[in-house]
């Protein structure tokens, strides 16, 4: 049986929003299996549900919500947002773009990406998801295979809600990075 352990927080973040909620959806909310609970019987996370954290990013599935180490998460890209750029040591990253346009770095390479598309980007590979141009915000979908990324993003998250007139600094970010080992920031 599984046991609600949070209620979805939604805070502002300076130039960041996500897709509204359609009339009908239900709000973001998460629930916890334990690991044997969830190996055995696996769950099911409903559209609307989910761990919601700032700058777009919905945590979908992760070990709090049952895996062994894997996460899936969905972002959300107003025009003019996205990621830095930046590496993963811990593993490979898999993107779905689910709406919307934008571009995908990986190395020295940028291409536009929209409905459909995935994006590998292997271990060590630098890398960019961006909606630079586009009024249709860019939702994708996101998987690895560990689940540092996550742990990282709940890090960033506590701070900015911890202090909201204080803006994050681009050196906090980097210091959450290297002690959780989510993603490393290059250039």
């Amino acid at each position: 049986m599984r046991r609600a352990i949070y209620a979805a927080i939604v805070i502002g973040c300076g130039g960041c929003s996500s897709d509204p909620p359609s009339p009908d959806a239900r709000p973001a909310t998460s629930s916890v299996q334990t690991p044997a609970e969830s190996v055995a019987e696996g769950f099911i996370l409903r559209t609307g549900e989910g761990e919601v954290l700032q700058n777009g990013i919905v945590v979908k599935a992760s070990p709090a919500t049952g895996t062994l180490g894997s996460i899936l998460v969905e972002q959300t890209f107003p025009r003019g947002g996205g990621t830095a750029l930046h590496l993963h040591e811990q593993g490979d990253e898999l993107f779905y773009v689910v709406s919307g346009r934008g571009t995908a770095t990986l190395g020295d390479s940028t291409n536009e990406i929209g409905p459909g598309d995935v994006i590998f980007v292997p271990r060590n590979a630098v890398h960019r998801i961006g909606n630079l141009n586009s009024d249709e915000p860019l939702r994708v979908v996101f998987f690895m295979d560990s689940p540092e990324l996550v742990e990282e993003f709940r890090a960033i998250h506590e701070r900015v809600t911890s202090e909201p007139d204080r803006p994050i600094t681009n050196e906090e970010r980097a210091a959450i990075s290297e002690r959780i080992g989510g993603g490393r920031a290059v250039r």
